[in-house]
């Protein structure tokens, strides 16, 4: 494991780091490309389900700061022919020691074996919920959330409202102490 890890941890950290920052899919941070990375509006351009073209995503601080260090070695680390432009990248494999986009796949396992290792088994798509309770409980916008998310229908994303809200089952449980003959 460590291996493994030396030889991709500014990869791995600034994919994990960019589904916790930001709430991406597994298959929009793998589709990403190079010209995908917005600095100045610190955001990424992701193509999203069900809709056209693509949508600019806001990322963290952090998200951006990882991916920068991963940037900074990228070239020299996986090494591949000027047409290759996505963000992230495998390590050379085969007798040709091609260098590809990395697979959605290969990133599910990524982040599988990085939770386990830490004794928290874990999917890309939990982190996608990590980073949605964290932003539901900090903000309470369920529409900022839905653009975030890339959600086209609020229900899919009231479902974070509703789990998570305690100050909403509160609110039900004041009402009990209503009198409503005053009201």
């Amino acid at each position: 494991m460590l291996h493994y890890y030396e030889l991709n941890k500014e990869r791995d950290l600034a994919f994990i780091s960019l589904i916790l920052g930001s709430g991406l899919r597994v298959n929009e941070a793998v589709s990403l490309d190079l010209n995908d990375i917005d600095r100045v509006e610190r955001a990424v351009r992701v193509e999203r389900k069900g809709k056209e073209g693509k949508t600019a995503v806001h990322i963290s601080k952090r998200a951006m700061d990882d991916l920068e260090r991963y940037l900074k070695i990228r070239d020299d680390r996986y090494p591949t022919d000027s047409k290759e432009k996505a963000l992230f990248l495998s390590l050379p494999i085969g007798p040709n020691r091609k260098v590809e986009r990395l697979t959605k796949r290969a990133a599910q396992e990524m982040v599988l074996k990085y939770t386990k290792w830490y004794g928290k088994p874990m999917s890309v798509h939990n982190l996608r919920h990590s980073f949605a309770t964290v932003h539901w409980r900090m903000n309470k916008d369920v529409f900022a959330l839905q653009s975030q998310l890339g959600h086209t229908d609020p229900k899919t994303t009231q479902v974070y409202s509703l789990i998570f809200d305690d100050t909403l089952r509160e609110e039900i449980d004041k009402m009990e102490d209503i009198d409503w003959d005053e009201l």
